[in-house]
């Protein structure tokens, strides 16, 4: 018998394409898929599998601290690849690094990538809605604007 997922095997939205889905909307849509918001699906079922130290602060503060943070997870570092990690874990899904700027680690900053607050395009949840399909937040919309400094 094939081994089975802890959680539901939901596809990743946009893989290989410009609009690939941000790994926040994927444990977004996860959560939904199993009728949980997303921080009782992180805390109850993806905490226990990351085991890292930088979890045991924010435990105490009701994941708050880590929750503050979570656009990190769509980046380049260390909690990237461990919220990937544990998501292939308990969905038996393989390449979900790909919902996050891993790939680009080595030519992209680590800090000031990411944008601290969700932005969003509101025409094209509309135009998702309307046609029936994945309403998602593809990775692009979590990236600040490139900015060229004076050399």
């Amino acid at each position: 018998m094939p081994e089975r997922s802890h959680l539901y095997h939901l596809p990743p939205v946009g893989i290989g394409t410009l609009v690939v889905e941000s790994l926040t909307s994927y444990i977004a849509r996860l959560a939904e898929s199993h009728s949980v918001f997303p921080g009782v699906l992180m805390s109850r079922e993806l905490v226990p599998v990351v085991e890292k130290p930088y979890l045991s602060s924010s435990a105490s503060m009701g994941l708050r601290a880590l929750f503050n943070r979570a656009h990190a997870f769509n980046g380049t570092g260390d909690m990237a690849r461990d919220w990937v990690e544990a998501l292939e874990k308990v969905t038996l899904l393989n390449d979900l690094r790909l919902l996050t700027l891993l790939s680009c680690a080595e030519i992209l900053p680590s800090h000031g990538l990411l944008r601290n607050r969700k932005a969003w395009c509101p025409t094209c949840y509309q135009e998702w809605l309307t046609s029936e399909q994945i309403v998602y937040d593809p990775l692009v919309w979590t990236m600040r604007n490139v900015t060229v400094g004076e050399s």
